[in-house]
């Protein structure tokens, strides 16, 4: 004999078994607050935050519960929180949460102004995505797919685990004192009418306060440096093609830390890429041969390079170590590192980063743009 369980009595059973060893005591589902994202802003010198949640109250239907959003505000991160029971009279409950995602306004005062809750609570996790938002985060977690509220759980899954844009990696770097913190950049976009959360690039942190943002060309080749294809593409000009708009389907990167007597460290940076071209300024069809081919290789890589030459000085100009050259230099030369490692955030702009590029290129499109 089989038997069939719905999908709510499974979701059930499996926060049943979660709330077995949790920290937020007994008591029915239906008196919880079961959070699924949190967004942090600042208002009037006041925390505002904007949590979503499942809402077992009033179960949308047999299979999932609704989400439910409340807006709070408190002169800090907790008494904010605390005001979530006041208003909800549910228990919060922040084990199921997946994503934070900070307001520009926040990010430019301090990270660790609030942080440390999502540190030391019992409840929390440190692999909870962490996020900076363009405008408020409040605008990004509202936001709605037609008629529907976009769950957290999408917003979660924008984010690439291999970004490391989550709070372990953030207060790692913070508390590190050798590489600069980054997350995930995020923002709205117009599309048919609706909103659209777009992963946008990356916001750059100093300590723990929100320097810039990298977008476009400088997002695209940091991604290809963290090892992440599928983000957005580049735009390359060639003679036998004309413009051909390329992305990114696999990449590695080696760092090679040379040092010399009487000078500063060289980063020799190699990037191994495997790049897609898939529209073409002319028809791609009408007799392309291998030498077209090889040249619009060429084309690629000097792009790439031209990419990196613009994303690396923008970055260590300002002294921001976000690639991680300083872990890489104190794992490879520990005790030349311990010697300079008081003074590595003014060293970082004065190192030399010579980087190649290995391109294979795969045609995935031939249709003219």
């Amino acid at each position: 004999m089989k038997f069939k369980l719905h999908g709510l009595t499974l979701f059930f059973c499996a926060l049943f078994l979660i709330f077995l060893c949790g920290c937020s005591g007994g008591g029915e589902l239906h008196e919880k607050f079961i959070i699924q994202g949190i967004a942090v802003d600042k208002d009037g010198g006041k925390y505002k935050l904007t949590a979503q949640a499942y809402d077992f109250q009033t179960p949308k239907d047999e299979k999932e519960p609704s989400i439910r959003v409340v807006e709070v505000s408190g002169a800090t991160l907790l008494e904010a929180l605390e005001n979530i029971k006041k208003k909800t009279s549910l228990n919060p409950v922040y084990s199921q949460n997946m994503i934070i995602l900070m307001g520009e306004d926040v990010a430019k005062s301090g990270v660790n102004n609030f942080i440390d809750f999502f540190i030391r609570h019992c409840e929390t996790r440190p692999k909870v995505k962490l996020c900076v938002c363009s405008g408020t985060a409040s605008e990004v977690i509202k936001s709605k797919d037609g008629d529907k509220p976009v769950k957290a759980q999408n917003i979660h899954d924008l984010i690439p685990d291999e970004l490391g844009s989550d709070v372990m990696h953030f207060v790692g770097d913070v508390y590190g004192k050798i590489s600069d913190p980054y997350v995930a950049w995020l923002g709205l976009s117009e599309n048919n009418n609706s909103e659209e959360i777009v992963f946008k690039g990356v916001g750059l942190f100093r300590d723990d306060i929100l320097y810039d943002c990298l977008e476009n060309e400088d997002a695209f080749g940091f991604m290809i440096f963290k090892g992440i294809s599928g983000f957005s593409s580049c735009v390359v000009k060639n003679e036998r093609f004309g413009e051909v708009t390329c992305s990114a389907t696999r990449s590695a990167v080696c760092v090679t830390p040379e040092i010399t007597e009487n000078s500063y460290p060289v980063f020799k940076i190699n990037i191994s890429a495997d790049m897609s071209a898939f529209a073409f300024d002319s028809d791609y069809e009408s007799g392309a041969s291998e030498n077209d081919i090889t040249g619009l290789e060429r084309d690629i890589e000097d792009k790439l390079g031209t990419i990196y030459g613009h994303l690396l000085g923008k970055i260590t100009s300002a002294n921001i170590d976000a690639l991680g050259f300083g872990k890489v230099l104190r794992n490879s030369h520990p005790e030349y590192f311990k010697k300079i490692s008081n003074d590595w955030e003014n060293i970082i702009s004065k190192c030399r980063y010579e980087v190649t590029q290995e391109v294979t290129l795969s045609i995935t499109g031939k249709e003219p743009i």
